[in-house]
C-alpha cells in the first residue's frame, strides 16, 4: 500500500489540502490504474480520571455471571453502569475491565470490584479514589 500526502493542492482551490482532507489518509495500492480512497484515521483513545465510589462484591459459592454472561474474575471484572462492556480502567495501580454492572443505572463514577471473599470485600469497603479510564 502507498500512502499519498496531498500537500499543496486540494479539491478546492481556497482550501489548503489539509484543512479540507481533515481526519483522514488517502490510500492507493501499487496499481496505478486503481482508485484512490479515503480510509478514515484512527482516534486516538483518550485517559481520563474519574474521581470513583469504589466497592468489592463477592458471591456465593460456585461464583456468579456477569451481566455481559461471562465468569466473575477476581483481578479482572469490574462493575460499572455507564462504561462499555470491555472498557479498561485502572483503580488503585491495577487494571480491571468493565464486564458487568449494578444495573441500576449509577452513573460513570460508581464502581465495583469483584473479589474472591465476603473477608476481602469487608476488608476493601468502599473507597473514594482516582480511577483511570484506559480504553
Amino acid at each position: 500500500m502507498v500512502t499519498l500526502m496531498a500537500l499543496t493542492t486540494s479539491a478546492h482551490p481556497s482550501v489548503p489540502a489539509h484543512e479540507y482532507y481533515g481526519n483522514t489518509e488517502l490510500h492507493a495500492s501499487s496499481h496505478s490504474d486503481e482508485p484512490v480512497k479515503e480510509v478514515p484515521k484512527e482516534t486516538p483513545k483518550q485517559h481520563r480520571i474519574i474521581h470513583g465510589n469504589v466497592s468489592w462484591y463477592t458471591a456465593a459459592e460456585g461464583g456468579a455471571i456477569t451481566s455481559t454472561g461471562h465468569r466473575c474474575v477476581a483481578g479482572y471484572t469490574v462493575a460499572n453502569d455507564s462504561l462499555p462492556p470491555g472498557t479498561k480502567v485502572k483503580i488503585l495501580d491495577h487494571i480491571f475491565t468493565v464486564d458487568d454492572c449494578f444495573g441500576g443505572g449509577y452513573d460513570e463514577t460508581r464502581f465495583d470490584v469483584y473479589c474472591n471473599s465476603v473477608d476481602e470485600a469487608m476488608r476493601n469497603g468502599r473507597q473514594y479514589v482516582e480511577v483511570e479510564v484506559i480504553e
